[in-house]
């Protein structure tokens, strides 16, 4: 984020909240860039945690929605998509995210994971797509604790 300098970020799947203070504290030291995080706040029994509210205090548009019905009806795009969150139907709209993501970068996790076989197939999809892409894994970033899988998408280099 800080060094693409995006103006346009989509964070789904805000879980915790960390990543998404990672990316605005990156926004900031850029001095610019909007960051929109989705989530639909199952794990929280559909009720907001306090940390939402932080969020939006500092800057972040937060959308309460189901991620499927909020990709397949968005119009917008993104420089940058960070995907961690419906890690059992997201595969189905990879063609969305791309569209939505015409030329920045696109990151989903869990791609490696075993458990989740629906999620490698957006590697493979990408990959027959010709379009530039790395998996970030155990193997290639110990140190980040990559084990699960990073995919990153490069849709401004196709």
């Amino acid at each position: 984020i800080a060094a693409f300098k995006p103006s346009r970020v989509l964070e789904i799947g805000i879980g915790a909240g960390y990543t998404t203070m990672a990316i605005l504290q990156a926004l900031k030291f850029n001095g610019y860039g909007k960051l929109y995080a989705l989530d639909n706040m199952m794990l929280w029994a559909g009720n907001e945690p306090p940390h939402i509210k932080q969020l939006r205090l500092e800057g972040v548009e937060v959308i309460v929605a189901d991620e499927g019905e909020f990709v397949k009806n968005c119009q917008e795009t993104f420089d940058v998509i960070i995907a961690d969150g419906d890690h059992v139907n997201s595969h189905k709209w990879i063609d969305k995210h791309l569209q939505m993501c015409p030329n920045g970068f696109l990151f989903i996790h869990d791609v490696s994971n075993k458990d989740l076989p629906n999620l490698a197939a957006i590697t493979e999809y990408v990959k027959g797509q010709g379009i530039p892409h790395f998996v970030f894994r155990a193997s290639s970033r110990p140190d980040e604790r990559c084990e699960r899988g990073w995919l990153m998408v490069a849709t401004c280099m196709k």
